[in-house]
């Protein structure tokens, strides 16, 4: 179940500014092809303060996860290291340690180093 989670929690991430939404159309009313990544946030604002506590996060990702485990039909295995992975990339989002993570600072992450929290990419 974890390993889903850290999977969910790059894709979204990684691969967020890229997917498309059904609710983000461009110009004319046609799909964009991009995520709009302040929308992203708003969603996963669950109490519409403007901050992201850990707590929105996981339980975002855990929503994310049971939708596409009810459209593909597979069950999450257990084990992994996805809350800890889920955590780390929070971390690497809160830029100024608070707790929580702003509009601002998700807007500003690069979710490239998100690969670094996997262990993956390059390392500086």
């Amino acid at each position: 179940m974890r390993r889903k989670l850290a999977t969910l929690t790059l894709f979204f991430l990684a691969f967020g500014s890229t997917m498309s939404f059904a609710d983000s159309p461009g110009a004319g009313g046609k799909k964009t092809g991009k995520v709009d990544r302040a929308k992203l946030f708003d969603r996963m604002d669950a109490n519409g303060d403007g901050k992201l506590t850990k707590e929105e996060y996981r339980s975002f990702l855990e929503s994310a996860k049971s939708k596409v485990q009810a459209k593909t039909g597979k069950a999450a295995k257990a084990g992994g290291k996805g809350g800890k992975l889920a955590d780390k990339i929070f971390e690497m989002m809160d830029t100024n340690k608070d707790g929580v993570v702003s509009k601002e600072e998700f807007l500003k992450f690069d979710p490239s180093t998100a690969r670094r929290a996997k262990g993956k990419g390059r390392k500086n």
